[in-house]
């Protein structure tokens, strides 16, 4: 990710990128191209716009700062103020402002340029509106979004990304009654992360300059180079999944567990290539698979949430309603696909914002959210967090009427809240729902990461013992170079805390040798419970997990083989130590403005790898 931070057109690519580190070596990697480009800035074919944007860049480091901190700010609100300044007081049209950073884009090399045009294109109507827009937005704030740091210039004190949620504390907070009446227990299975690409071409190249790849089959297949093309079922490299591989997982589910109660589905169908986004395109997408859902699970319920991807990370708030901004064609559509499971109150708030809840047992609601509105990625929190702000309340207003109903919640929400692509002030205020209604979530459900894993949260005044328990459920994807796969949970009738998770797979080299002459090889990969032999998966027992995983190297692979579904790429790449360190991480960090027990951890692990 490290130069696209810096860059305010190449914020939108960063996802790309998603797995490379800042470090002090990509920083000084970062400058030396600047000061090329600099020297060579009369050999280079731009714009002068873009040519002073370049030269706006500093190339040496405060003596009070590192170079992370000092690019991470500095660089960044120097690229913007040039870009602002070059709208509000040179007023360039939009034209020619979108010429100049696909100039910019592709003197740096960042995506071929056509990508970076095309790219630049989409997401530039909406920055631009922005802009435009919102006069009191400076480069500082935008900085502090785009790189989620509230520390870079002046902590979060900035009234256009803060918000803050009303808590109602008068209840006793007490834990529901375990059912009596239904003890019978649950079997709830998690899909997620689908990103479907109809466009996909088997034997096309897989491993091409772009970020999105699986679709250019001009160029043949040889023996030598084999691994280099997209299979019959898929491929390891940056390439999204073929329909036909949607509907064989559905067929392994409905076939393999014949006694589903429940479908959580926690979003992202669709595909990466932002290049080539339309709507039409993505309604296609979402169409095909809600079609391939409603044919193939039948009566199941299947309980749905929208991902980024659905409308490539962009969520405008419903006010805005020119047809180049709005986002309201979306929930329009998932109306019209999620009707047949969910009731008339339910599609009234996905029409509104993409939310909802439902009562799915006696005793156990689901709230489903759609927090992509708090993806770094969606511009729109720099115009307005009242959206947001508005569905988090709703959250607790929800949780308060199922505390006084005695229900307990399962939530289902597509980006985990400690990642540090989340927007921290939606981290911090989740963190406070959670804490004040820890004793009704019986679990939490997320996606987008594309691993498996499992997360706990703490109080934010107690950090000895944890409150509240989540489950990733990986992908149907093998974008990320991790095999695909779907998590089944036994789910206790009684308290409705998941007891068992299974994670189910097929190793996709496998598959595409056999290709079309024979399905893929599923099969279950593990059960959390009898792996680690573990009494049940209540929120004090992962936590003993997880102080075991930080001692014991071979406890810790376990988990991580796990986590990564034995894909052979990461396999072969191993965990080194700052793997090791960011792995445990990522499991206690549920509010990332906290980072006092991802510190202590690093202090305490030093001796283990």
């Amino acid at each position: 990710m490290w130069a696209i931070k810096f860059l305010f057109f190449a914020i939108i690519c960063r996802e790309a990128f998603s797995g490379i580190r800042i470090s002090e070596e990509k920083i000084a990697s970062f400058k030396n191209r600047v000061l090329e480009l600099k020297n060579d800035l009369d050999e280079q074919k731009i714009s002068t716009k873009a040519a002073r944007i370049i030269e706006s860049i500093p190339i040496s480091s405060r003596k009070d700062s590192s170079s992370l901190q000092f690019y991470a700010c500095n660089a960044c609100q120097s690229v913007i103020d040039e870009f602002m300044y070059i709208r509000r007081v040179e007023l360039f049209n939009d034209t020619d402002l979108i010429e100049i950073a696909i100039d910019v884009c592709s003197v740096f090399e960042f995506q071929s340029e056509k990508i970076c045009s095309s790219i630049i294109n989409y997401y530039a109507p909406t920055i631009i509106y922005i802009i435009d827009n919102r006069p009191d937005l400076t480069a500082d704030t935008v900085c502090k979004f785009l790189l989620n740091d509230g520390d870079c210039a002046n902590p979060y004190n900035d009234n256009i990304l803060e918000f803050s949620i009303s808590i109602d504390d008068s209840s006793t907070n007490k834990i529901p009654e375990v059912m009596k009446t239904n003890n019978k227990d649950l079997v709830i299975v998690h899909i997620t992360d689908i990103h479907v690409d109809l466009k996909y071409q088997e034997n096309s190249l897989a491993k091409c300059k772009d970020f999105a790849c699986c679709r250019d089959n001009t160029i043949k297949t040889n023996t030598t180079w084999s691994q280099q093309f997209a299979g019959f079922w898929g491929s390891y490299h940056h390439c999204d999944t073929p329909l036909r591989a949607v509907e064989n997982a559905f067929r392994q589910i409905v076939k393999q567990h014949p006694k589903i109660d429940a479908v959580y589905f926690t979003g992202d169908v669709v595909d990466h290539h932002i290049y080539d986004t339309t709507i039409d395109g993505m309604k296609n997408s979402l169409s095909a698979v809600y079609n391939l859902i409603n044919e193939i699970f039948g009566q199941i319920s299947v309980y749905p949430i929208l991902g980024n991807h659905e409308n490539q990370n962009l969520f405008a708030p419903l006010y805005i309603d020119a047809p180049s901004y709005s986002t309201q064609w979306l929930y329009d559509h998932v109306v019209d696909l999620w009707k047949n499971t969910l009731t008339n109150d339910s599609l009234q708030t996905v029409k509104d914002g993409g939310y909802y809840t439902e009562l799915i047992k006696p005793g156990l609601r689901i709230i489903a959210l759609n927090n992509n509105l708090c993806f770094i990625y969606n511009f729109w929190l720099l115009f307005d967090v009242e959206p947001i702000r508005e569905q988090f309340q709703w959250l607790h207003d929800t949780l308060l009427e199922a505390e006084e109903a005695g229900e307990r919640v399962h939530i289902l929400a597509h980006i985990p809240s400690g990642i540090d692509t989340y927007h921290e002030i939606c981290s911090r205020e989740y963190q406070k729902i959670v804490e004040r209604f820890h004793k009704i979530i019986a679990a939490q459900f997320n996606g987008h990461t594309e691993f498996f894993e499992f997360y706990l949260t703490y109080k934010t005044t107690n950090i000895s013992n944890p409150i509240a328990l989540t489950f990733n459920g990986g992908a149907l994807a093998s974008y990320s170079r991790k095999n695909r796969n779907y998590i089944v949970y036994n789910v206790s009738g009684g308290n409705f805390e998941v007891t068992d998770a299974e994670l189910w797979t097929y190793n996709l080299t496998l598959a595409n040798e056999k290709g079309k002459l024979k399905e893929p090889l599923w099969f279950r990969q593990f059960s959390l419970r009898k792996q680690f032999n573990l009494l049940n998966l209540s929120v004090t027992t992962m936590n003993e997990l997880f102080q075991e995983m930080a001692k014991n190297s071979s406890i810790f692979d376990q988990y991580w083989r796990m986590k990564i579904k034995n894909s052979d790429l990461f396999l072969e790449m191993g965990c080194d130590s700052e793997c090791f360190h960011d792995t445990l991480c990522e499991i206690i960090t549920s509010d990332n403005t906290n980072a006092i027990l991802c510190d202590n951890l690093m202090d305490k692990s030093k001796q283990l790898h």
